[in-house]
Parts: C-alpha cells; sequence; structure tokens
C-alpha cells in the first residue's frame, strides 16, 4: 500500500494556516490601497511627516506655510516674545518683568495656566488683573478647576496675592478665584 502525500507534508499550526490566509486576502487589495502604500514607502513622505508632527509639537513652522498663516509676522513675533520669556523667568526677574509687560500690552494672553499662574508673581498690579481676569474666564470655560486638577502653584500664589496685594479689589478677587478652584 502506498502512502500519502500528506502524511509527507508538514503539520502546519493554525496560526500559520492564518498567515497565509491573510496573505490571500491582501493580494486581493484595491487600487487605491496599493497607491496609498506606495505613497507611505515614498522618502519625500517620511520627511513630510516628520516636518507635520515636529510643527505639532510645538516646533517651527516651515516657510512656506508661516507666508500663509502669518502674513504680518504678529503669532511669530508673540512666539518669539514667548520663548524670551520663558528663558528669562530663572536668569533676570527685572527683564522677565517687562517683557511680560510687553507681552500683556501687545497681544492677548496665553491660555498656558502654568505660565499664567507664574505671571501672577509680576511686580504691576495691571498686569496681575488681567492676568487674574483671564484665569477666571478659563475657570468659567471650565479649561481651569472644576474635575480638571488645579496646578499646586496656583492655588500658592492666588494665596499670596491674598495676603500680599496692596489693592483690596484684587485680594477679593483672588480669594473668590482660589476657592472656586478647590
Amino acid at each position: 500500500m502506498a502512502k500519502r502525500d500528506d502524511d509527507e507534508r508538514p503539520k502546519r499550526s493554525w496560526s500559520e494556516i492564518d498567515k497565509l490566509r491573510d496573505k490571500a486576502h491582501s493580494r486581493g487589495q484595491s487600487r487605491d490601497q496599493r497607491a496609498q502604500e506606495r505613497v507611505q514607502r515614498n522618502p519625500a513622505y517620511g520627511q513630510y511627516k516628520a516636518q507635520v508632527s515636529k510643527m505639532f509639537g510645538g516646533g517651527e513652522i516651515p516657510e512656506m506655510l508661516r507666508e500663509k498663516l502669518d502674513p504680518t509676522g504678529e503669532l511669530k513675533a508673540r512666539d518669539d516674545l514667548l520663548k524670551r520669556i520663558k528663558k528669562l523667568a530663572p536668569e533676570d526677574r527685572k527683564a522677565w518683568a517687562d517683557a511680560v509687560r510687553e507681552y500683556v500690552e501687545k497681544f492677548e494672553l496665553p491660555e498656558d495656566v502654568y505660565l499664567l499662574g507664574e505671571w501672577l508673581d509680576h511686580p504691576r498690579d495691571q498686569v496681575v488683573e488681567k492676568t487674574l481676569g483671564e484665569l477666571e474666564q478659563l475657570a468659567a470655560d471650565g479649561v481651569l478647576g472644576g474635575k480638571k486638577k488645579v496646578p499646586a502653584a496656583i492655588e500658592q500664589r492666588l494665596r499670596a496675592l491674598e495676603m500680599s496685594s496692596d489693592d483690596p479689589e484684587l485680594k477679593e478677587r483672588a480669594k473668590a478665584l482660589r476657592e472656586r478652584l478647590r
């Protein structure tokens, strides 16, 4: 009696059989899928994705896009001033205070809670009032407080503002905001 061919074939596991089935399905891909894969393998596509992720990660905006988004250069000036403020914060408090005052006079306040918390330490009441107003607005919008954790530094700075400010209205606003954020 002759041996059957099935006995000589190697036995495959179920995972191997599934892989073979998946390969069979991939052969039947549509033209659109194959074209998309071809584009993704292109080195230019990789460079494009790297630039986009860098841009959205806080990096520089490419020149061509910057010209379309910011023809006046105001956004670049704002970003440069913010970078300068962050650099000056630990180095030179007087230059930091001047830069923050310049930013507040020229631009809208940022929605960066940590940065605004730091600006509560500014020596000028006008800057502190605007910063406090922005924090109150963020709290009203639900960006700050509620179920979201409030940075401890903000609560401490509000408490310090309550105790050290000469303006009674500013003290009251700081106290109200601190209690609201709890």
